[in-house]
């Protein structure tokens, strides 16, 4: 009843991809599934931890940039300003996340999408080093493309790809025919191999020089699994064991939130039963 619904699911491993759905049922009858097609998953952890992040805020930082023969189109942080071409929009007119973001050189209020859109190339944006020798992390970030030779033989694209120190590996190449922010992530194991010192570019051209294009990158993250052991909330004693001290101490709890092991705010019958579940082993 209420808001909130709880299931007791079975035990998962550190790294485990779980899939579920939520189903409903009238009691007339229909049933509807959540989501509509497919699945929603979740990564098991003990937690994540941010290698790397940037929200893009706070200036440019230790991020470079490269233009290799653009005449117009080079990386800048910008609050970015939206142009349009013919009743479409190239440029974005906001970020992804705040107000600033990097774009394919910021135009002018009210000024022509092809005075200041990518011209030539490649021009390119490289992150700044992150230390991921401790293990895989996943990268993720927000990006925009538009450009007008969508589905040519021609089409500018937006190619993103990493490097652990040495060779740089493709790891998206990113199409897009209509304007719009979106959000992408891959495994850096899935391209090299985890190193202390692996950074990310992204890369663009409009090359030939045929067409209106506009690409940006936008809240940029790097976090990897945290497996940790977790101690057993059955051990209220903190010994290593579930016995009769635990059994003590719940039931002395009884009614408040002390010995509380579900998470329902109460230490009631349903914790009891957990206790008497794992009574008599070890954490």
């Amino acid at each position: 009843s209420g808001t909130t619904w709880s299931a007791t699911l079975p035990a998962f491993a550190c790294e485990d991809d779980v899939s579920f759905v939520f189903t409903a049922r009238l009691n007339s009858g229909g049933e509807y599934q959540d989501p509509a097609i497919g699945s929603y998953s979740v990564l098991v952890s003990s937690g994540l931890v941010v290698a790397f992040e940037d929200d893009m805020e706070s200036g440019a930082g230790s991020w470079t940039t490269t233009n290799d023969g653009a005449t117009a189109g080079a990386w800048e942080l910008a609050d970015p300003i939206a142009t349009a071409s013919a009743g479409q929009q190239f440029a974005p007119g906001e970020s992804s996340n705040g107000d600033f973001c990097w774009i394919t050189q910021n135009g002018s209020p009210g000024g022509s999408a092809g005075t200041a859109d990518l011209d030539g190339g490649p021009v390119t944006l490289t992150s700044p080093a992150f230390d991921l020798s401790s293990g895989d992390a996943t990268v993720s970030f927000d990006w925009w493309l538009m450009n007008d030779d969508f589905g040519t033989a021609a089409e500018d694209v937006l190619l993103v790809q990493i490097s652990n120190g040495g060779a740089w590996v493709t790891a998206r190449s990113i199409t897009n025919g209509s304007a719009g922010w979106n959000s992408t992530s891959f495994e850096v194991g899935d391209f090299v191999t985890p190193s202390a010192n692996v950074q990310v570019r992204f890369q663009c051209a409009d090359a030939p020089n045929n067409s209106l294009t506009e690409a940006g990158i936008d809240a940029f993250r790097v976090e990897r699994v945290e497996c940790e052991d977790v101690a057993c909330v059955e051990d209220l004693s903190g010994d290593g064991q579930i016995n009769g001290a635990d059994l003590g101490l719940l039931i002395a709890a009884w009614g408040t939130a002390t010995g509380d092991l579900n998470g329902d705010g109460n230490t009631n019958g349903a914790d009891l039963g957990l206790m008497i579940a794992a009574f008599g082993s070890d954490c």
